[in-house]
């Protein structure tokens, strides 16, 4: 749990930092499952993706 909780303010209640490392290797194991070396996203779009999604979420802001 050490890099979950040097994530500024992200995770201030107990669960949420017990909850988000499984959550984390949860979305990267099965990865490849799914993954393409030849399809459409590389592996370091895809890993950017995964950054933006586990410490920003999934929703767009609607403000831009």
């Amino acid at each position: 749990m050490g890099i979950v909780t040097q994530l500024p303010g992200a995770f201030d209640k107990y669960r949420q930092r017990r909850v988000a490392p499984y959550a984390f290797f949860g979305m990267v194991y099965y990865t490849c499952n799914w993954f393409q070396q030849d399809g459409k996203i590389t592996a370091a779009e895809l890993g950017a993706i995964f950054l933006k999604i586990f410490t920003k979420g999934v929703f767009v802001d609607s403000k831009g």
